[in-house]
Parts: structure tokens; C-alpha cells; sequence
């Protein structure tokens, strides 16, 4: 009955949708605008008491006193610094040192998070050797700034990028470790077992999966919104002619499946780099951006569409060179979330969103003006938040 009935209304159904089409063509509202890209006043140098080549930094309130504060890596030094923000902006002095006990080389990333879930911000710092250093925060309270000595674990060969989430349910941040060299991704599940008791803070061996790719950033978000957290890495140094990322499906258990990938742009573009994760479109389904390592440098945007699939990507091209990371933030106070850059070659880029998964054209925003060359790192765009 139902059959025939769609049968006999089926020209007045066309009929109502091609009209309904058409006044939606006349009648939908225009794509939002752009509000004005964010300024910057000036920049504001940081002593950092003569150490040598700050590289990454972390942002997290260490000592309880309400007050962002700093961490930053030290590459040659193998240690990182920590230092005290104010109430009114500004930052200083250095307030303490950590050896981050790896075997040769210094730290190539650093991540703020309660490790132990004792409240307090810790520390996980992937080194360019094959370890990985946490430091466990020890702080008594406002104006006490103390971390225990560094437990080191073996991860792969230079990790250089590390993302947190809790991976098995358990309500404890797990790692997930990008190590560059040796193209591994290293799954750190939290909870060590010491006396038949699991241990918040200490961390299991490793499970070690082999991407396409050398995974140089990751990114964590439930893409397919099954309740379980899922991975996204770029697939830079696989195919050279394959632009691609790769998304990795959490079975909550702390493993996940095979990939799969995604096209990123054409063989003539750089290749994948920098991940992020946001909701550009502000539809409640979550979006990647996906920053290029190459001299002609470019941004792609992949929509998503709730079931771990996304759109055809959308592609920037970027005015600075080598673009490294890339961070979601609202920039200007419109509510939208933008885009920020880091370049190699001192300056950052910036793209404003319209909230409906647009971005303006990118600004080149020049770094600072000691040395030529910025590294590219996150602590670049560190400045803008």
C-alpha cells in the first residue's frame, strides 16, 4: 500500500522538492563572512637565562597558583626549563630544570597532562633518542615549582611528537608516541601493574604499530563516534606521489585497527606534516587539518561526516615556507575557530574560519627578528595563545 501510494503522489513529491530546491537556492542565506584576522601588539622575548636552543613549549598552571605557566625543552642541554607566569602576562624567571635522562640527544616534543590523576599537571616528553621521559608533578603549592626525577621509557627511534588520551576506558591518560625515524606509532597504555596493583603515572610496554608513513604529528579524536578514541597521523616520507593521512579506529580496549587512509591533495603538493583536530563547520562532528613540509607550502581541510569518513579535502596555499605544526584557536574572539601555523623560516600563519568550515585567505605573520630561522615548532605559535 505504501508502494502504491508513493507511486500515485510521486510527480507532486518531485514537484514540491524541485521547488523547495529552487527557493533554497533563492532563499539560503549567503556563507558567513570572515571577521578581521587578529593583530598582534608586539612580541614579548622571555629570558631564558642563556640556555641553548629552546625548541618546544607546554603551557599548564604547575604550581596551583592560577597562573599559566611555562615548560620549555631544552634541545642541547637535554633538559627542560619551567617558568613562572604572572598576573600580568608575562613571564619569569626560570624557575627549575629537569634532566630528562635520555641517552644522547635532547627533547623533540612535550605534552601537559595529569598522568597520575592527582590533580596537578604533568609532564610527557618524547626525546630525539629513543626514549620517552615523564615527570610525575611534585608541587606543593603556589609558588613551589618541583617535578620528580624522570622516568624514561624505550619508545622508537626520535620521538618526535606525543598525543594524550585515555585509550582502554580505565579514566588514565594513555600516549600515544610518533617516533620519526624508525616510522613507528608506540602505544603507552597508563596503569602499570607493580605488586598486583595498577599504578597511575607508570606505564606499560609499549605496542608498536607500523604506519605507511613516518608519523612526524598525531592527533586523537573519536572520528566514527563509537565512545572510543581513534588516531589520525599524517603519512609523510611514505609514497612521495600519495598525499595522504591515516586514521586509526580505537576498539576501547587501547588497540586499534588497521587504517585507513585519506587523500590530502595532489602529487604536485607538499607532503603531510602537522595534524590538528577541530569542528570548523560547528556541526558537532569533528574535522582535520592537515599542514604541508615542503617549500611550496600548503593546508588541507577534510570536513568529517560522523562515521569516520570525510569530505574531499578543501586546499589552502600557504604563504610561508615548510609549515610545521598547526593548532585550532579562536584568534579574534568571534567564536569560530581559526588556524595557526608554524613556519621553518621565522614567521607563523594565520587563518580565520566563518564558523561553516571556511577559512580566509592565510596571513604571514612575520616571528622574531633574532636569527633567520624559527625551527618551525610549536613553541613558535606558542605566542598567540
Amino acid at each position: 500500500m505504501r508502494i502504491a501510494v508513493l507511486k500515485r503522489y510521486l510527480p507532486i513529491f518531485a514537484w514540491v522538492i524541485g521547488l523547495s530546491l529552487g527557493l533554497a537556492a533563492v532563499l539560503q542565506p549567503a556563507p558567513a563572512a570572515f571577521a578581521d584576522a587578529p593583530t598582534f601588539s608586539g612580541r614579548i622575548f622571555i629570558p631564558m637565562g642563556g640556555i641553548n636552543r629552546p625548541q618546544r613549549v607546554a603551557v599548564g598552571d604547575f604550581d596551583g597558583d592560577g597562573v599559566e605557566d611555562l615548560a620549555v625543552t631544552n634541545f642541547y642541554e637535554k633538559k627542560i626549563y619551567l617558568v613562572r607566569g604572572n598576573t600580568d602576562g608575562t613571564f619569569g624567571p626560570v624557575v627549575g630544570s629537569y634532566d630528562t635522562n635520555s641517552y644522547d640527544r635532547g627533547p623533540a616534543s612535550i605534552v601537559v597532562g595529569d598522568l597520575n590523576n592527582d590533580g596537578k599537571p604533568d609532564l610527557a616528553v618524547g626525546n630525539t633518542t629513543w626514549e620517552i621521559s615523564i615527570f610525575i608533578n611534585s608541587s606543593s603549592g603556589p609558588g613551589n615549582f618541583s617535578f620528580l626525577a624522570a622516568d624514561t621509557y624505550v619508545s622508537g627511534n626520535q620521538a618526535f611528537t606525543i598525543a594524550l588520551g585515555d585509550f582502554d576506558g580505565d579514566h588514565l591518560l594513555d600516549l600515544a608516541v610518533g617516533n620519526l625515524e624508525s616510522a613507528t606509532l608506540a602505544i603507552f597504555l597508563n596503569g602499570k601493574i607493580m605488586n598486583n596493583v595498577p599504578v597511575p603515572g607508570k606505564f606499560k610496554d609499549p605496542v608498536i604499530y607500523m604506519p605507511e608513513g613516518r608519523p612526524a604529528s598525531v592527533a586523537v579524536g573519536d572520528f566514527n563516534y563509537d565512545g572510543n578514541l581513534d588516531i589520525v597521523i599524517p603519512n609523510w616520507g611514505g609514497n612521495p606521489y600519495e598525499k595522504s593521512i591515516t586514521v586509526m579506529f580505537g576498539t576501547g580496549n587501547g588497540s586499534f585497527n588497521p587504517g585507513v587512509k585519506y587523500p590530502v591533495g595532489t602529487s604536485s603538493m607538499g607532503l603531510p606534516w602537522g595534524v590538528a583536530v577541530g569542528d570548523f563547520n560547528e556541526d558537532q562532528i569533528l574535522d582535520i587539518a592537515v599542514s604541508s613540509w615542503e617549500v611550496a607550502s600548503s593546508l588541507a581541510i577534510l570536513l568529517g561526516n560522523a562515521d569516520g569518513t570525510f569530505r574531499a579535502p578543501v586546499i589552502y596555499t600557504l604563504p610561508g615556507q615548510q609549515n610545521n605544526q598547526v593548532v585550532v584557536v579562536d584568534l579574534n574572539g568571534d567564536g569560530h575557530q581559526d588556524l595557526a601555523i608554524a613556519n621553518r623560516h621565522n614567521s607563523f600563519t594565520v587563518l580565520v574560519g566563518n564558523g561553516q568550515g571556511g577559512f580566509a585567505a592565510p596571513v604571514n605573520i612575520a616571528g622574531s627578528s633574532v636569527g633567520t630561522e624559527s625551527g618551525g615548532y610549536i613553541g613558535r605559535v606558542a605566542e598567540l595563545l
